[in-house]
């Protein structure tokens, strides 16, 4: 049996769609990004300006059919694509009502 290695099977978290405009708060200043997914466990998002791994930042983004949310996350990755940096966030510490929120988002077809 071969084992599968792709990126979907190492997530810790199922993600899905989200193609909305996000802002982020970063070295003390806010900047307006457009996401791509959406997970309990973070989000991606595009990015001109280049965002340190490792560093902390506060994300806000409407959860939809949810809140509005301010989440404290940090900077995982970053990935060039079609001239853009991809990153990646995780949430640090979320609240399980809006984990619960994003979960419906997730789920929901």
């Amino acid at each position: 049996m071969q084992k599968d290695t792709s990126l979907e099977s190492l997530r810790k978290f199922p993600r899905k769609n989200y193609s909305r405009l996000i802002s982020v708060l970063y070295k003390g200043q806010y900047y307006t990004f457009e996401s791509i997914e959406l997970s309990e466990g973070g989000l991606s998002f595009l990015s001109d300006l280049v965002l340190d791994n490792g560093m902390e930042c506060i994300v806000n983004l409407q959860i939809p059919k949810g809140d509005f949310v301010s989440i404290r996350g940090t900077i995982r990755h970053s990935s060039k694509v079609n001239g853009q940096l991809n990153i990646g966030l995780s949430f640090d510490k979320m609240a399980f009502s809006n984990k619960r929120q994003i979960r419906s988002f997730v789920a929901a077809r």
